[in-house]
């Protein structure tokens, strides 16, 4: 119940136990061992929190809007934000019959997946990638290099793409700076903390990093996107001055 604050500080008052109590035990309760109620309860691997738009007052003490809390996709239009919990996949098996892992306090943090978008769908999904998933990814060195550095590719490349599909739908135009740690963050946090670093060491490593050709082929691809999204401003740029 906790993370409905989520939604904003006054949307607590609107939880109703009689209502939205129920739907979160069975989130939580896990699958039951009887074959029928497990496939009717498949929903209860998901929840979705929302004050839906342009619901009536009613018994919400003036607040406008009405909680919802559900296994069901929300529908499209019918909320600004919302929280959706997924509850983790895995399987144990008690008496031959294979049952989702009830989720407990304790294992809560561990076994539910939180997420909080907004009705900017493409923007909080971007926010997520950067923010969550994209950092382990390109820093993960246990990996093979060959893999990595197609991982990354792919990852910047996606990355820029979902940049400007999210800020041109606001009429934005925003260009995508890859997080390349070997250029953004070794040098200067080398730097800071050795006092007795030269300024050769740094050198050195730079051009060390400018001589790699996977990093150069990346920074070259991020660069022709830049130009590609450059020109569609300018050409559209004159096509309203000379409209």
């Amino acid at each position: 119940r906790h993370k409905v604050k989520l939604l904003g500080a006054d949307v607590n008052a609107l939880w109703r136990p009689e209502r939205h109590d129920a739907a979160c035990v069975a989130f939580l309760a896990g699958a039951d061992g009887d074959t029928a109620k497990r496939n009717a309860d498949k929903d209860t691997k998901r929840l979705f929190m929302y004050v839906e738009v342009n619901a009536g007052k009613g018994d919400t003490g003036g607040t406008a809007g009405t909680l919802r809390v559900q296994s069901a996709v929300p529908l499209a239009g019918s909320w600004t934000k919302l929280i959706a919990l997924v509850r983790d996949p895995s399987s144990l098996v008690q008496g031959g019959v294979p049952v989702t892992k009830p989720v407990t306090f304790a294992s809560c943090p561990t076994l539910v997946h939180v997420s909080c978008v907004d009705n900017d769908v493409a923007g909080s999904l971007l926010k997520t990638i950067k923010g969550v998933y994209a950092p382990p990814l390109l820093r993960n060195e246990s990996w093979p290099e060959s893999v990595r550095n197609d991982l990354k590719t792919h990852t910047h490349a996606y990355l820029a793409q979902l940049t400007e599909r999210s800020f041109s739908m606001k009429g934005k135009t925003v260009l995508y700076v890859p997080d390349e740690p070997d250029i953004l963050g070794t040098a200067g946090a080398d730097a800071n903390d050795n006092e007795n670093s030269s300024v050769d060491g740094d050198h050195d490593h730079d051009h060390a990093s400018f001589t790699r050709k996977d990093l150069v082929q990346r920074l070259e691809t991020t660069v022709i996107h830049w130009t590609r999204q450059i020109r569609e401003v300018l050409r559209k740029t004159a096509c309203a001055g000379g409209g």
